[in-house]
């Protein structure tokens, strides 16, 4: 049997160890996402953030608990016992709040990913980044400004919430960092795998997934036509054979030009207007096998997240309400490790869960020259077409 000294420092060694993990493993991913040109899409720029913040979350939040640990109490300031007490429900309103919103980033790629491409883009992600960082840092201001009281809690070895003093601000932080975030999740993964059971349903001869089929003639209007005959002529000086407008002449039998000559400009005109259905206009978009894949990697992701903190939701409830039921400080210690663990478990899934990025990983360490050394899978989900950026294969249709 462990003494008490043994089992106090057998955890925070190990919480120690977690800190170092975490700073490893989401340096790597950043690493990655950084040296990587196909990672740094708008779209993963959400899980990028969330590695950032499990940095903060090693600093700022578990090496705290290190130090209280090995220095036997908290001998730091109370200012301090407060910072940590925000950086540790800051972290955990980013995770769940950043897994929500990768969930309703998938549904909407799923569902309409011609909507996805026009909604995820650079500038916008940023702005999306920022409204949630600031959502969340003003709910975690809430404790630490008067609403509720801060405390050491020796059996956990962190401050935390008092809830004793304010059991409204409970209900409060669970619902909006849990309960809430937790009833939106499930109905955008159910929304997802309904959808994709009724595409297995209606999959094509070929093997294919039909996400959407856009009727939008893009590329029939003035502006995609100049465009085009923007690119035709760019450096055209340079070229041996020069380009024309495509204009078809004809001759009369004196060899003088007829009138019946028209621009290409022109004869697309009238095959528009003739024969819609010959213009090769229509975009499809399937569903490729990165595209599933990341689905899957968010669920579990997110489904270990929760499966993590949730333990030490429920002791949190039944320390308060059930006042004769007795739990050991060890059983306490065991789950506020688990807390502490959902910071560093997370690169962990993408890298051993996901190809794409586990093969972004083995890139990110290689040389330029030897990139096409490194065997890639391709092709579409239940046939063959893989997209690396993980997003919904189009195809012009004509």
């Amino acid at each position: 049997m462990a003494t008490p000294d043994e089992t106090k420092y057998g955890f925070g060694i190990s919480i120690a160890v977690i800190a170092v993990l975490t700073l490893v493993l989401n340096v790597l991913f950043l690493f990655v996402f950084f040296r990587r040109k196909k990672m740094r899409i708008p779209a993963k720029y959400f899980v990028a953030n969330l590695a950032f913040v499990d940095i903060l979350a090693a600093g700022l939040w578990t090496s705290f608990s290190v130090l209280a640990v090995f220095g036997d109490g908290w001998d730091l300031s109370y200012s301090l016992c407060k910072l940590q007490q925000f950086f540790a429900n800051f972290c955990v309103l980013m995770n769940m709040h950043t897994l929500l919103f990768l969930a309703f980033e998938r549904t909407l790629m799923i569902y309409k990913p011609s909507r996805h491409f026009e909604v995820f883009r650079g500038i916008v992600m940023i702005i999306a980044i920022a409204a949630i960082w600031t959502f969340d840092v003003v709910l975690s201001l809430f404790p630490v400004s008067g609403w509720g009281e801060v405390a050491y809690f020796t059996t956990q070895y962190q401050c935390a919430m008092d809830y004793d003093q304010n059991v409204r601000q409970m209900h409060f932080s669970t619902a909006i960092t849990f309960g809430i975030p937790i009833v939106f999740l499930a109905l955008c993964y159910v929304l997802i795998f309904i959808r994709i059971k009724k595409l297995r349903d209606n999959m094509s001869p070929e093997g294919a997934m039909t996400l959407e089929v856009n009727d939008v003639a893009a590329g029939d209007t003035y502006a995609a036509r100049l465009k085009r005959q923007q690119l035709k002529f760019q450096d055209a000086g340079r070229k041996r054979k020069k380009p024309t407008i495509g204009k078809e002449v004809h001759y009369t039998a004196d060899g003088y030009e007829s009138n019946d000559s028209s621009t290409d400009e022109e004869d697309e005109k009238e095959r528009i207007t003739k024969k819609p259905e010959q213009q090769g206009m229509k975009r499809v978009y399937y569903l490729s096998k990165n595209d599933y894949e990341l689905v899957k990697t968010y669920l579990i992701t997110t489904f270990i997240v929760i499966a993590l903190w949730y333990p030490h939701i429920i002791i949190t409830y039944v320390d308060l309400y059930e006042s004769n039921v007795i739990i050991s400080a060890n059983v306490i210690r065991v789950l506020v490790w688990l807390t502490h663990a959902a910071a560093f478990v997370k690169p962990i899934i993408y890298f051993l869960h996901n190809t794409s990025m586990r093969t972004h990983l083995k890139k990110a360490f290689c040389k330029r020259d030897k990139y096409k050394q490194i065997s890639k899978k391709s092709g579409k989900y239940a046939g063959n077409d893989e997209d690396e950026n993980g997003v919904a294969q189009t195809e012009p249709e004509v």
